[in-house]
């Protein structure tokens, strides 16, 4: 009887999901550097001692190298992120994507679940304004309703929703990631590690955005400034806060305060309301400049007053379970689909402590919009 087939690409794969270069990785297993650069050269055969000796070392399952090729390999990925993000952890967070990407499509075809709608998929947007409202209707959300629970919102969608890809290995340059492929129905929305409420519910929209704008992408988008990225964040604003209720909300003489009530009406927040009213030119650049200045000097950059709840996925916990059940989940799941069930945890698992420690942090500097009347 034949043994299990092991591909070279996931040697490679396993390098980049550790943020290993390849002397490291051969180091770590006992080889030369020229033996690995072969095998992921494909100019010898994996040996399976070698796959052997890698599950051991890193903690993988056997069947992660035989995980056949698929077209999410080769996927572009998208980001919300910050300007300076190594290459190395670009690298990571791109394959750590892909693999939550591949988990939740098997997962979600064998459980049956409903796919992203086909016109949101096949629709061509004019602008993020119309895709917004489109999303919103076809979700049944009244045109200037708040989205109470944006994770819920896109599960709705038929999208699985992952707030903890990197778990410890979180980098500080990215926030969220998505894979957008037309030929895809069953997207996933991932944030690299847990973080307030607010910036959950903007970048789940973000990315929500690269799916519906950005199915054709071929090659990385650079950049955040790019107009694939500002169009991301246009969007987000959009689905949030509607332009009708920006422009009934504020204009050019809105304080603090005001901004404050449309954050805790809407969940968004402060510093994002402001690049968005400005972006609709609904307030001035010097405005913005002084808001911004403002949102400094009273130490919110980090921490706005007015807490956001932190919302908690559910959709892809309850696929798994179908497919599954619910005793030794991680690890049934680890064998079928070649992944580390530490990494399966984190993606299903309840992130309680995590949260709770955002929570601490947010609420070290909430300050009560009756103790700041005069903003």
């Amino acid at each position: 009887m034949e043994g299990p087939v092991f591909y070279s690409e996931r040697l490679e794969l396993l390098k980049d999901l550790e943020a290993l270069t390849q002397t490291e990785l051969a180091e770590a297993l006992g080889v030369r550097q020229s033996f690995i650069s072969q095998i992921v050269n494909q100019t010898r055969p994996f040996p399976d001692g070698l796959a052997a000796r890698a599950s051991s070392v890193f903690k993988y399952p056997l069947t992660f190298f035989s995980v056949p090729p698929t077209a999410f390999d080769t996927a572009v990925a998208t980001f919300r992120k910050k300007s300076a993000a190594p290459a190395r952890a670009e690298r990571q967070v791109v394959q750590s994507v892909r693999e939550a990407s591949r988990a939740w499509n098997y997962t979600s075809k064998a459980s049956g679940f409903r796919e992203f709608p086909a016109t949101l998929r096949a629709k061509h947007f004019a602008t993020p304004e119309d895709a917004a409202s489109h999303t919103r209707k076809i979700s049944g959300l009244p045109a200037d309703a708040p989205i109470r629970n944006m994770t819920q919102f896109a599960e709705n969608l038929g999208i699985g929703v992952v707030l903890n890809l990197m778990g410890p290995q979180k980098t500080p340059g990215h926030l969220g990631a998505s894979i957008p492929m037309r030929e895809n129905s069953r997207p996933l929305i991932a944030l690299t590690g847990p973080t307030e409420g607010g910036r959950t519910r903007l970048t789940i929209a973000h990315e929500l955005g690269h799916l519906l704008f950005d199915a054709d992408l071929r090659v990385p988008i650079r950049g955040t400034r790019s107009p694939e990225e500002n169009r991301a964040f246009d969007f987000a604003g959009a689905l949030l806060v509607p332009e009708k209720v920006m422009r009934e909300r504020i204009d050019e003489h809105t304080t603090m305060r005001g901004f404050l009530e449309v954050k805790a009406d809407y969940g968004i927040s402060v510093a994002a309301l402001i690049v968005r009213a400005e972006r609709l030119a609904i307030i001035s650049a010097d405005r913005a400049r002084s808001l911004h200045i403002q949102l400094s000097s009273l130490g919110w950059k980090k921490s706005e007053p007015v807490r956001i709840e932190v919302e908690k996925p559910s959709l892809f916990g309850q696929a798994a379970a179908r497919v599954w059940g619910s005793r030794s989940l991680a690890f049934k799941m680890s064998q079928t689909l070649g992944i580390p069930a530490k990494a399966i945890d984190m993606w299903l698992g309840d992130s309680s402590t995590a949260e709770a420690q955002v929570e601490k942090s947010a609420m070290d500097n909430v300050v009560s919009l009756d103790e700041r009347r005069k903003w």
